[in-house]
């Protein structure tokens, strides 16, 4: 940022004496400027790059390149990396940070394997050290991975089973990613199960307080409650009609009026009535007869207690079994 502001005042001050002299100045001011930009290149090189450079003096004067060719092959390959960048002065190159960071780091690792490779070539107590810290840490990793770590057995087996027991545990992690998700889409499931079941359950629990309800204000006039699975049917055994007729009498129609009034504790259920009765004579005439009937008593249940004719339906059925011309059952179906 220094530079910048540097140049951006030098740039002005061109500019004047570009403005304040009749002489073309173009051509000096211009080199100036190459100058200037030369001098910046190399001022951030040097300051980027002095501390990497001393590290790998050092190390190549402690003999790197034999003693350590890989990490000195990829800091030398790094420099040249950083070096290029540099060269063509893309100092805002969002990678040079890290990049330089980086190639820092490898230096200072350079130097510490070169000084450790020359320790150990003077000292065997050194090398003694660095083999009882090496075998210390490949113990603990092996005790990690549940690997034997006799070192009766050279380093490179034990490290190999050390990465093959990584290897192994990594396939396990996954294999028990994939069961998790599983077992987490199973419990999902479950738990929509459960909902639905304890949904269910409240209903039939609202249901059968209601069958039970039923029960209690029907049975004395002799109206039998059904719960079946998917229905409530309220019977009425043997209303009486007068022979050929659709009048009924008044006591069964305070009965279908009580019925009538019970179905208000089911307001959104269609509601069906079927009304059986024997045959007399002519079929197709019965048929029709049983027809006006179950329309009649549809009309009172509806009557008393306010349903639309959008919820209930009558439907006249002839019996096999023998009944009194005159009785009919009555069967009217809360479908739930």
């Amino acid at each position: 940022s220094l530079f910048r502001e540097a140049e951006e005042r030098l740039h002005k001050l061109a500019e004047k004496i570009s403005e304040s002299n009749a002489g073309n100045w173009q051509p000096s001011i211009r080199e100036v400027i190459v100058r200037y930009r030369e001098a910046e290149y190399e001022a951030v090189k040097n300051k980027l790059l002095s501390e990497v450079r001393i590290l790998i003096q050092e190390s190549k004067a402690l003999g790197a390149e034999k003693t350590a060719p890989m990490t000195y092959r990829k800091v030398e390959s790094m420099l040249k990396e950083v070096e290029k960048i540099l060269s063509s002065q893309q100092y805002d190159d969002p990678t040079l940070g890290a990049k330089a960071n980086e190639l820092l780091e490898e230096s200072r690792h350079l130097l510490y394997i070169s000084q450790l490779s020359r320790q150990i070539r003077r000292d065997d107590a050194a090398f003694e050290n660095y083999l009882l810290q090496l075998e210390q840490v490949i113990g603990k990793l092996a005790s990690l991975v549940e690997v034997p770590s006799e070192f009766s057995r050279k380093v490179e087996e034990v490290l190999g089973d050390i990465e093959l027991s990584v290897a192994n545990l990594k396939r396990e992690l996954e294999q028990q990613k994939k069961q998790n998700i599983i077992l987490l889409d199973s419990l999902e499931d479950m738990q929509a199960e459960i909902a639905a079941l304890k949904s269910r359950v409240g209903k039939n629990e609202s249901i059968l307080q209601k069958v039970d309800n039923l029960k209690s204000s029907l049975s004395p006039v002799n109206v039998k409650t059904i719960y079946q699975k998917d229905r409530i049917v309220l019977r009425l055994n043997g209303i009486e009609f007068p022979l050929g007729k659709i009048q009924i009498n008044a006591t069964d129609r305070k009965r279908l009026e009580k019925i009538g009034q019970a179905l208000h504790n089911f307001p959104d259920k269609q509601i069906r009535v079927q009304l059986g009765q024997s045959a007399t004579g002519n079929v197709q005439y019965s048929k029709s007869l049983a027809n006006q009937r179950a329309r009649a008593v549809t009309l009172i249940l509806q009557s008393a207690g306010f349903i639309p004719d959008s919820r209930i339906s009558a439907e006249g059925v002839l019996l096999q079994q023998a009944n009194p011309p005159a009785h009919a059952i009555v069967d009217v179906i809360i479908q739930l």
